[in-house]
């Protein structure tokens, strides 16, 4: 992983523990395309780590495809989202009460 999804992942990882939610790194090895993240609260999210400038390669596609259309709640988080307070706010979403 780059060094920015690096960070990411980190402060995700930090977001979660302080909400109380569930954050599991995804290993690659056993299959291409799985997202980086499994987030566990009230809901389950699949998330996709990026830099700003990283790109969705084509076997990630296909299994954000697979995994829509079983109704699991997937998307590709970048760094602004950190910024802009969308992953916070995500996050907040399925926080456990």
């Amino acid at each position: 992983m780059a060094e920015p999804e690096a960070e990411l992942r980190r402060e995700v990882r930090r977001l979660c523990a302080e909400r109380g939610i569930t954050c599991v790194v995804l290993h690659h090895s056993f299959t291409g395309g799985v997202p980086d993240l499994l987030i566990a609260g009230t809901a389950v999210l699949f998330r996709e780590l990026k830099s700003a400038s990283g790109r969705v390669m084509p076997a990630q596609r296909r299994m954000h495809e697979v995994l829509r259309r079983a109704g699991a709640d997937v998307a590709v988080w970048r760094p602004a989202g950190l910024a802009d307070g969308t992953i916070a706010a995500e996050l907040d979403r399925i926080r456990p009460r």
